[in-house]
């Protein structure tokens, strides 16, 4: 788990290199997606092929976990996957298309009643509406997002 949160710490500071590095030796670790450790890395090398601009291996990987978490019964790695493909096509261009992606996402984030991954998933909406041109629907969007933030606590994330 040390090289997954370490890819991410890379990730996060523009160390896209040593990010894909430490995430490809963590995915050695958890060969497979029988594990929530697994499902959670294959998400971060996609979010690292997205900030590479690599929309192709992005789209792969947001899909393939997507696949194994329904799979895994992980619901949280299906939402995220739906987020992933909803942000790797706004990098396309396709705003419609994000859109889909994200209400999938929100669906199964509101059914988890997880109001992290929701706000997530409503950041996503948000996006895609400021590209489509719907200001209001954006800005309906971050504001319930924003509520979600708010509900938050820093004990394991839940729901004050």
């Amino acid at each position: 788990m040390g090289g997954s949160g370490l890819g991410e710490v890379y990730a996060e500071t523009g160390g896209f290199d040593l990010a894909q590095r430490q995430l490809a030796e963590s995915v050695e670790i958890f060969t497979g997606f029988e594990n929530l450790w697994g499902v959670i890395i294959n998400l971060s090398l996609g979010k690292v092929a997205l900030a590479r601009g690599d929309c192709d291996g992005a789209r792969r990987l947001f899909a393939d976990t997507l696949e194994k978490s329904e799979e895994t019964a992980y619901p949280e790695g299906r939402a995220f996957g739906q987020w992933g493909l909803g942000w790797t096509a706004l990098e396309r261009g396709d705003a419609a298309a994000a859109r889909g992606h994200f209400e999938k996402g929100l669906v199964v984030a509101r059914g988890m009643n997880d109001p992290l991954t929701t706000g997530w998933c409503l950041v996503g909406l948000g996006e895609a509406a400021v590209r489509e041109g719907d200001c209001d629907g954006a800005a309906g969007r971050f504001a319930e997002a924003l509520e979600r933030g708010r509900a938050l606590t820093w004990d394991g994330l839940g729901a004050v």
